[in-house]
């Protein structure tokens, strides 16, 4: 258990940190943003790759080999449904005044399922390979909350409100830590699509919002090499710890 805390303080006081970092920061450009989308969309693939479904695929054998793509369409079914959330309270008349608070948003709406996937196999025999996904997911929450703050105070927000709302994401991580090492408990010989189902939340993250902002978008003509380095740093780290 010592370690589900230390998961969650570690991740979610990476975005308190980071969140803090942003109060210094008067402005934000676009390419910024861009360039934190990439780095945390490699970061965040290399951690699904090496934490989970590495891990899983060690697990099973024969007919369990099923587990990794079920949780894996599982995972990505979860967000498809948070995407709906995040698509009524678009149509709300504060987002409508407010575009930029979108990016803030989406940052928060994957707060809970990258907290999970941090935690899931802590409560399991993945423990290793959950430090990594751990890891990862603190590092990359350290640009990615200093960029979430200079668009709120840019709308209008208050310091005191943007402080809140740093606080509620941070709250968000370190909730789905707790959450994910319960199931990862719980489910026992499920672990493999516990952890399956953590990385297919991840891949739906980066591939639906953090690849579209930082490559496709084309403000960021080195977007790819940015993925590629957050990539390897992710894997030196995960090799390493």
């Amino acid at each position: 258990m010592n370690s589900v805390f230390w998961a969650a303080l570690g991740i979610g006081g990476s975005t308190l940190i980071g969140t803090g970092c942003g109060f210094l920061l008067s402005h934000v450009s676009e390419a910024v943003n861009d360039a934190v989308a990439a780095f945390a969309a490699g970061v965040m693939l290399s951690a699904a790759a090496f934490g989970l479904f590495i891990p899983a695929m060690e697990m099973v054998a024969g007919a369990g080999a099923l587990l990794i793509p079920a949780g894996a369409v599982c995972g990505v079914l979860f967000l498809r449904g948070t995407a709906r959330l995040s698509g009524r309270i678009r149509g709300g008349g504060l987002l409508q005044r407010r575009p930029e608070l979108l990016f803030v948003l989406a940052i928060a709406l994957h707060k809970f399922p990258e907290g999970m996937a941090g935690g899931v196999g802590l409560g399991g025999t993945a423990s290793a390979a959950a430090r990594t996904v751990a890891l990862g997911v603190a590092l990359q929450n350290l640009p990615e909350g200093a960029v979430m703050i200079p668009p709120l105070l840019d709308a209008g927000v208050d310091r005191r409100k943007a402080a809140c709302i740093a606080l509620g994401t941070g709250l968000l991580n370190a909730a789905g830590v707790v959450a994910g090492a319960l199931w990862g408990r719980l489910s026992g010989g499920l672990l493999p699509l516990a952890l399956c189902f953590a990385g297919g939340a991840m891949l739906d993250v980066i591939v639906s919002q953090m690849i579209p902002r930082a490559v496709c978008a084309g403000r960021l003509r080195q977007g790819p090499l940015v993925v590629l380095g957050g990539f390897l740093i992710m894997a030196v780290a995960a090799a390493l710890f």
